[in-house]
């Protein structure tokens, strides 16, 4: 399922009343109200109000959506840059009213508005059913836009994933639109529409610090990827993303996709919005050129073409490129998984390390390979002005958090166990658990390999 979500200080959100087809307003960001016409685009229905003028009541309104002039649930701006959520039919009651809207109840504190409910406030359209639908909420003191392909049925319980517990539901079926710089999502049709909300998102902190990052090993479940030199893709690739993990991990929080999923094959089940910023992790491939030639085919990266900036990413392979690789260059393509990331709002990129079919780079990989996922954290880190955290221990002294494992008291391997993790071999999970009986994959026993031999000084 596809989410677009957009947080909105309450001061920059507008809504402009127009007749007009649904595509190509001049306004840079914008999503249709929906509900709020009669089918010939002259009479709002419904609450609604626009710089600090009431447009239309409820109670005066009572056509086509609302027959009966119900009090319908309505968010609303006021003034002093707040917003609210209020069942009304009576704009005059809200004090220092800026904007407002009427709309769908869906969720109102945290509950689920079932049907029945929805049609005692004179709703009786079909507008529920599985399509592109647009929802205005609240969170945390800010006006949040959901643009979300679903049914009715999943509509509270994915708002509420999203920490929004009081939204109402804009618009959906044939006049569905969500146009920003980034992305258009529409509905097929160019039908007209009447009234729409027009928004300046809230700049995420990530713009000025990096917060959470995904690492995303391409390839798996039983498609092995590109082969070369008696290596699977697949099997590098998760590799990778294990010794870039804690590495990055010392300037952000860092997530590594469920590794036993081709994430191109479930590329519309990831949702990326919880991230500041996701890397897919590759491996490239040229067949005709498999033998030694003395030079390597070297690394590169690639953006989609809806990426403005490329500053993370040509930190990323300039610092890959010292230990001997060709420097390829950032390269924009819209490869699809990366793609629907970037629609989601998050920058993406694909990372191709070097050419697996290519001697010269896995001799370099191999012999460099923990120091390049340092390079990967690092050109990361730098493009985005990430700081290191400061970690003080005293001398002799072990990391409780990196040490301390929850379920292996008691265990056969305990001490072992232990005696791996003081050296650094293998690491426990993010929840402080070990879970010491499960079987260990191929990519986890590589790492586990590698990390060894740089403790041996291999």
């Amino acid at each position: 399922m596809s989410k677009y979500v957009y947080e909105i200080s309450p001061g920059d959100f507008k809504i402009v009343a127009c007749d007009t087809n649904k595509r190509g307003l001049k306004y840079t960001n914008y999503f249709n109200l929906g509900f709020f016409a009669q089918g010939d685009g002259t009479i709002p229905v419904g609450n609604l109000a626009a710089d600090g003028k009431i447009i239309a009541h409820a109670k005066t309104n009572a056509s086509w959506l609302n027959l009966a002039g119900h009090k319908l649930t309505t968010i609303y701006t006021t003034k002093d840059g707040k917003c609210g959520i209020t069942k009304t039919d009576d704009l005059t009651t809200i004090v220092g009213l800026q904007a407002a809207v009427s709309g769908v109840p869906i969720t109102v504190n945290g509950k689920q508005i079932t049907m029945s409910e929805i049609k005692s406030e004179g709703y009786f359209g079909s507008e529920v059913y599985d399509t592109w639908h647009g929802f205005l909420g609240i969170k945390n003191g800010n006006l949040v836009y959901v643009g979300m392909k679903c049914g009715f049925n999943d509509m509270h319980n994915k708002l509420m994933e999203l920490g929004i517990k009081d939204a109402i539901k804009l618009d959906g079926g044939g006049s569905y639109i969500l146009k920003t710089p980034e992305c258009t999502v529409a509905t097929d049709g160019d039908r007209r529409i009447h009234n729409i909300g027009v928004f300046e998102p809230i700049k995420k902190e990530s713009e000025k610090k990096m917060k959470k990052i995904l690492l995303i090993a391409g390839h798996g479940e039983g498609d092995p990827g590109a082969t070369g030199n008696g290596y699977k893709e697949a099997d590098l690739t998760r590799e990778v993303v294990q010794l870039v993990k804690p590495e990055l991990g010392k300037y952000a929080t860092v997530d590594i996709a469920d590794m036993s999923k081709n994430w191109y094959k479930h590329r519309y089940e990831l949702d990326a919005t919880p991230y500041d910023y996701v890397l897919e992790v590759h491996f490239n491939a040229i067949k005709a050129e498999t033998a030694s030639d003395g030079a390597t085919k070297g690394t590169e990266i690639y953006v989609t073409n809806a990426e403005k900036g490329t500053t993370v990413e040509e930190k990323i392979i300039e610092k890959i490129s010292v230990f001997g690789f060709k420097n390829r260059g950032v390269k924009k393509y819209d490869w699809s998984l990366i793609k629907r990331i970037k629609n989601q709002g998050v920058s993406s990129a694909l990372l191709e390390v070097c050419f697996i079919d290519d001697i010269d780079d896995m001799k370099i990989y191999q012999s460099k390979k923990k120091e390049i996922a340092v390079a990967v954290a690092e050109g990361i880190a730098e493009g985005f002005g990430l700081k290191k955290e400061e970690v003080t221990v005293k001398e002799g002294a072990k990391d409780e958090k990196d040490n301390c494992l929850t379920d292996i008291k008691g265990h056969w391997a305990e001490k072992h166990i232990q005696k791996l993790v003081d050296y650094g071999v293998v690491n426990g999970y993010p929840d402080g658990t070990f879970k010491p009986d499960n079987t260990i994959t191929r990519a986890e026993a590589a790492a586990m390999i590698a990390n060894a031999l740089t403790v041996c000084g291999k």
